[in-house]
């Protein structure tokens, strides 16, 4: 049996030295139109990524890590928030006592 040659064999890989070697076992299949697959060429090109699924890999790692980063982001916002909510109770509790204080002394 003749093994086919790999069309990116003796080319620089753009993928990160440590995902470069890593083996793929999943396969994700979508339907595109001529034009989106036309901006996908185009868009292989301009960023150098050796095939569209090496563009692909690449756009979705950036993805998940931006959503990584802003689910990180919106926990710190989160505990913000509450630091904040817990403050207003301690001041409304202080002009409670202030607002008790004042009618006491009348």
């Amino acid at each position: 049996m003749r093994r086919r040659k790999d069309p990116r064999e003796g080319r620089e890989n753009s993928l990160e030295m440590g995902s470069q070697f890593k083996k793929r076992s999943r396969v994700l299949c979508i339907r595109l139109s001529d034009e989106e697959l036309r901006g996908l060429r185009r868009a292989c090109l301009a960023t150098g990524a050796v095939s569209i699924s090496d563009l692909a890999r690449k756009a979705l790692r950036l993805l998940l890590e931006d959503l990584r980063k802003g689910s990180e982001e919106n926990q710190g916002s989160r505990k913000k928030i509450q630091e904040l909510e817990f403050r207003l109770m301690e001041l409304q509790a202080s002009v409670r006592q202030l607002t008790s204080a004042l009618e006491d002394g009348r």
